[in-house]
């Protein structure tokens, strides 16, 4: 891959800068690379509204078991990794128990739907197939290379690295903003100009491939989205899309009173995360939702 885009008649008539190293050809422990040092923050313990949570990572920087031969890989961002809670509160722990498997877990804080297959496909690669593929994806994120005076940079937790990296890295956007620039100039902020059916348009790409990949390998596969439709996570509305196999079904999961599992509502964490913030009234989901996710995809397989 050049650094030159060139007409017919042989003159240039663009200078591109193709010149990433962890594009193309990239593996997962590069994948992870950009970031390190946010994993840095979070490797010991982290506490949030005086709870302390633990994040413990496998050795090339995931928060996961060693990858290896593993029936179940779990895909997503935040809600996935498990922000703002123990690993046993997660719904891949937990469908992982419900089915008896050992999993894989590929998710990271502010990964897109599109940069969870790029992993799922190095894994293919690197570590083989699993049975299942259980996913849980934000709908309007996804990736981008940061190009130096033509885009800018986006807010986020690669910013820490940007002078380690030369410039050269991949950043997440999230298409969320409706209030359009009207005139843009150079560099752009792709939040502001790239619209919310851009990214739905790649995303949903994206995961057609890994689909049809996995009708064709005989991987059993159940995905979701999720719509921050209300601030206050636990109204969160999940829809959910499923291809396992030869039936496909779609389905709502939100959990808008908190009436099942009483057993469980003295937990500080039931319902939030403990990053939530009550202020801002911003946050992660708590283990609530995590045990209906576990439920929910584990009945479907079964």
């Amino acid at each position: 891959m050049g650094k030159y885009l060139w007409s017919k008649n042989n003159s240039m008539i663009e200078k591109i800068d193709f010149d990433f190293d962890n594009i193309f050809n990239r593996k997962l422990s590069e994948m992870i690379e950009n970031n390190k040092l946010y994993n840095d923050k979070l490797i010991n313990k982290v506490f949030y509204n005086e709870h302390a949570i633990e994040y413990k990572y496998n050795s090339i920087g995931y928060r996961s078991e060693e990858f290896g031969s593993h029936n179940i890989m779990t895909l997503g961002c935040s809600y996935t990794f498990g922000t703002g809670l123990n690993i046993e509160q997660t719904w891949p722990y937990m469908l992982s128990n419900k089915m008896s498997m050992s999993y894989a877990n590929l998710s990271y804080p502010g990964d897109s739907m599109q940069g969870q297959v790029i992993k799922a496909f190095q894994y293919f690669k690197e570590f083989g197939h699993p049975q299942y593929i259980f996913g849980v994806f934000p709908i309007a994120r996804f990736e981008m290379p940061y190009v130096k005076d033509k885009m800018c940079k986006v807010d986020g937790p690669l910013d820490i690295n940007i002078k380690k990296s030369n410039l050269k890295f991949i950043q997440k956007c999230n298409s969320y903003i409706h209030d359009f620039e009207k005139i843009s100039k150079a560099p752009h902020n792709p939040n502001t100009i790239l619209p919310f059916e851009f990214a739905i348009f790649y995303n949903l790409m994206f995961i057609q491939m890994l689909e049809q990949y996995c009708l064709s390998n005989n991987i059993k596969i159940v995905w979701t989205i999720w719509e921050q439709v209300l601030s206050d996570p636990s109204q969160t509305t999940m829809q959910n899309k499923i291809n396992s196999n030869n039936f496909f079904i779609e389905k709502s999961l939100s959990i808008k009173d908190l009436s099942c599992h009483k057993e469980y509502n003295k937990d500080p964490l039931f319902k939030n995360a403990a990053d939530y913030n009550f202020n801002k009234l911003q946050g992660h989901w708590g283990f609530h939702k995590h045990i209906h996710l576990s439920d929910t995809m584990y009945s479907l397989v079964n």
